[in-house]
């Protein structure tokens, strides 16, 4: 559709916690598009892990 092709690309985050999306949905399409959108989901996820650890460093609780 027009609105998806002028719009901005799906991030992997998702509204589940902890659920991301790998797949070429999420940049371009194609067999290159999956592996990058593989890719920003692994660096997506590992972000969240480090944010969830440097909180539990500072006293907060980690995964709730």
């Amino acid at each position: 559709t027009p609105e998806r092709l002028f719009s901005r690309p799906p991030t992997p985050r998702t509204t589940v916690d902890g659920l991301w999306l790998a797949s070429a949905y999420t940049v371009s399409g194609g067999f290159s598009g999956a592996l990058h959108g593989g890719l920003l989901a692994g660096q997506a996820a590992l972000g969240a892990v480090r944010r969830q650890e440097r909180r539990a460093q500072r006293g907060h609780v980690l995964y709730g």
